[in-house]
């Protein structure tokens, strides 16, 4: 069963970080180091309460993205702009959570390995 608390807690910091105009870099260490602790994390939690929890997260980061801020009502140049960058910024980050997890094999692939 996925902790819908593990999934908020990371959703909510990537969703923080796309509000500071200095993490937008790829190369930010701040958001390298995030998303480095966010699969671990998710590790941890795949062995103790059951699998999924990365792929929740990155779902979440994916509906984020493309969810527009409650307070749209007047839209100026500057927050398209603004939302434009939150949306870039969270689908890269949900980009690069997926291409880890694409990467690592899945257990039970390990596990016939063995057999």
């Amino acid at each position: 069963m996925i902790e819908e608390n593990f999934v908020r807690l990371y959703a909510s910091d990537f969703v923080r970080m796309a509000k500071r105009p200095g993490l937008m870099a790829a190369d930010d260490p701040a958001l390298e180091r995030r998303i480095v602790e966010a699969r671990k994390h998710a590790g941890v939690m795949d062995a103790r309460k059951g699998e999924g929890h990365l792929a929740a997260l990155i779902s979440r980061l994916k509906d984020e993205a493309g969810r527009l801020p409650s307070t749209i009502h007047n839209v100026l140049a500057d927050d398209i702009g603004a939302i434009a960058s939150r949306h870039r910024f969270l689908a890269e980050v949900a980009s690069r959570l997926g291409a880890v997890e694409q990467t690592l094999p899945d257990r039970s692939s390990r596990i016939a390995s063995f057999v």
